[in-house]
């Protein structure tokens, strides 16, 4: 693989820059309270605070994720007292040293390092960024570690120097996952870039390293807390199971059409055009499906639901239901056919597949959401979304106006949980 000393155009960096601007112009204008997840996670840090990091503190931990996220805050609360807009800005810091990690995955890849700048036109990069919340801090990790990895399997480096380089990415996956406990999942894809036919005891020790560094410390909380989220999570989700919502499959395809817009927004030619009988057998599926959904509600989704149950009548609403649930299913299911074609015509070329499987993960993690779905889990993927760009992106005369809109979508986003959440 050639290096691609394209990248991204000067008009194409200055509109993604503008997302930067605006994104810090955001925070610093609507310098609010902590609200919506912000201040539940940031009762953490009081708790670590009162029994420090133990045993007590993990059993008393509240919410969901991991304690990556009240660790970083106790530990910097010098700096930003805990107060807005400084714990904002903290995850905006965090997003440029991502960044950062991504130009150097990207160099280790041989692509050009400015494609890094595409996470600004991720429309779901502004709020995790924009907000205190818990994402961005695991997706920093992720990123570092990633580096790490690809820089092992890249270079030259020595199998002494690569011991230490993936027992380093190894400890960097671990604060991941104890930020963002779906990304244990991405473990399940690592192997792709290890093995080698010949050398498969050297990489498969390698491999058996990092996986044993990426594990310690998650594991030591899961045993302290008797799964994989905290005690009082966990009862939570118990009584969810009870009720028979234990898995909900519709969150895997809504994540997966969350992938497939994203990747129209910053390189469209990623997308295979169908042919004629492609698009014969997508309208008899469409119909297909429509009957199906309509008769059994097997994927039934509604965008803005309460704003729409109070505008339509309950029938409209079902049906509204039935073809917005059929409509991610077609939308998802032609980007996993795409993804699974591009990886035959790149001859499953071992990075570009790792990436690709880690996205289909992470959506798969989204099955075991229960209490409904949010942008902020495909934004986990950013660490394998933007280089997963560079094999595909092609600037053209329309490249300025489609990242304008993933940025101008991704600032309004922000703006409206401060205009509509803030007190």
């Amino acid at each position: 693989m050639g290096l691609n000393r394209n990248g991204i155009g000067r008009y194409e960096s200055i509109v993604l820059f503008v997302g930067f601007i605006g994104l810090v112009a955001l925070i610093l204008l609507y310098n609010r309270p902590p609200f919506y997840d912000e201040d539940d996670y940031l009762r953490n840090v009081d708790l670590l605070q009162r029994y420090g990091f133990s045993k007590a503190y993990l059993l008393k931990h509240i919410g969901s994720a991991g304690p990556l996220y009240p660790a970083l805050h106790y530990i910097l609360a010098p700096l930003t007292k805990l107060e807005t807009p400084y714990i904002r800005l903290l995850n905006v810091f965090l997003l440029l040293g991502t960044i950062f990690f991504i130009r150097l995955i990207l160099k280790n890849l041989q692509f050009a390092q400015s494609y890094a700048w595409l996470v600004f036109a991720i429309p779901m990069t502004y709020v995790i960024s924009g907000l205190a919340l818990t994402e961005i801090p695991a997706v920093f990790f992720l990123s570092v570690a990633l580096y790490l990895i690809t820089h092992s399997i890249t270079s030259d480096s020595s199998y002494f120097k690569s011991v230490l380089l993936l027992a380093a990415a190894g400890l960097f996956i671990s604060f991941a996952i104890l930020g963002r406990q779906p990304f244990l999942l991405i473990l399940g894809a690592l192997p792709i870039l290890f093995f080698k036919k010949d050398q498969f005891v050297k990489t498969g020790i390698l491999l058996l390293i990092t996986l044993i560094f990426s594990l310690a410390l998650p594991c030591y909380v899961f045993i302290v807390w008797g799964g994989l989220v905290a005690p009082d999570d966990g009862a939570l989700y118990i009584r969810i199971a009870e009720e028979g919502i234990s898995i909900q499959p519709i969150f895997f395809f809504l994540c997966t059409a969350y992938y497939a817009i994203v990747f129209f927004i910053a390189t469209p030619s990623f997308y295979i055009r169908l042919t004629t009988s492609e698009i014969l057998v997508s309208i008899v599926l469409t119909i297909l499906f429509i009957g199906l959904n309509f008769k059994y509600h097997l994927f039934v989704f509604l965008p803005m639901a309460q704003l729409m149950r109070n505008t339509f009548s309950p029938s409209v609403v079902t049906w509204a239901e039935i073809i917005f649930g059929v409509l991610v299913l077609l939308v998802s299911l032609y980007f996993i056919v795409t993804l699974i074609r591009q990886l035959i015509r790149h001859n499953y070329q071992k990075e570009l597949l790792f990436f690709a499987a880690a996205i289909m993960l992470i959506a798969l993690a989204c099955i075991k959401i229960t209490w409904g779905f949010s942008s902020r889990y495909p934004a986990q993927a950013l660490p394998f979304l933007v280089p997963m760009f560079a094999y595909f992106y092609k600037g053209n005369k329309y490249s300025n106006y489609r990242l304008g809109a993933g940025v101008l979508l991704g600032l309004t986003s922000l703006a409206s949980y401060f205009i509509l959440n803030g007190s």
